[in-house]
């Protein structure tokens, strides 16, 4: 008998999906200048931003689909 392992099935998103701060402002310039960004990012644990944001090294990187999603269901 072989016990099979199977991936946990998480809602991850893809690598290409993360991005640094400087390229996420630079792909979405619609979203707001890198300050309003930054400003977001301090405050992302009081305004629910945390899951969409990790720190790799010294930077933080943004999932795109995380913020859209935290955009969308501020707007709701």
């Amino acid at each position: 008998m072989h016990a099979t392992l199977e991936a946990p099935q998480h809602d991850a998103p893809a690598l290409d999906d993360w991005l640094p701060i400087e390229e996420f402002v630079a792909r979405h310039p619609n979203l707001g200048n890198e300050m309003t960004l930054r400003w977001q990012l301090r405050h992302r644990d009081g305004n629910g931003l945390a899951s969409a944001v990790r720190r790799v090294g010294k930077r933080l990187v943004i999932s795109q689909s995380r913020y859209a999603r935290w955009l969308a269901d501020g707007l709701v």
